[in-house]
């Protein structure tokens, strides 16, 4: 694991990583989460927290990977940054995940501010997942989409990118 100050590859704007765990924090504690960033709590599920985690961030890079389009490609490194800040505010430092997003990143045309407002939207979208202000599970742990959840339009901001020629 390493400190943010000495992810120096191409990285995001601290500040943006900053307000992007703003974010991930709401979502902790909308989907009771919060207890995973309790340390002494933690402790006793780190094993298995860091194995979905890890399993979680395997399954986005692969998306990213198979993506054919810019925006399945925005909407898999949105979803990275997502865990990898999970995962930062439940260990207290960031680790090694961000340097895999900086390095498939560097293989797109996203700057900082398009990477922030589409984080913006996938957040919005991750709220949507509650059903009746409530999390569903799966057998893992990880939260599944309640009736109310709506993709995120990840489009409108490619889209926005491409009419003012930044692409």
């Amino acid at each position: 694991m390493v400190n943010a100050e000495i992810l120096d590859l191409r990285k995001m704007d601290i500040r943006y990583l900053e307000k992007m765990k703003k974010l991930v924090k709401e979502f902790y504690v909308a989907f009771g989460q919060e207890g995973y960033l309790n340390k002494e709590v933690y402790g006793a599920t780190r094993i298995g927290r860091m194995k979905l985690r890890n399993k979680l961030f395997d399954e986005e890079l692969k998306e990213f990977l198979e993506a054919e389009t810019d925006v399945e490609k925005l909407d898999a490194i949105c979803d990275m940054y997502y865990i990898a800040i999970g995962t930062t505010l439940e260990l207290g430092i960031y680790g090694n995940q961000f340097f895999v997003i900086d390095y498939y990143r560097q293989r797109t045309w996203f700057n900082d501010e398009l990477i922030m407002e589409a984080f913006e939207e996938v957040h919005r979208s991750n709220m949507s997942k509650l059903e009746n202000g409530k999390p569903i599970f799966r057998e893992d742990g990880k939260i599944l989409k309640g009736k109310n959840y709506f993709r995120p339009n990840l489009k409108q901001f490619v889209e926005k990118e491409k009419n003012n020629g930044k692409r």
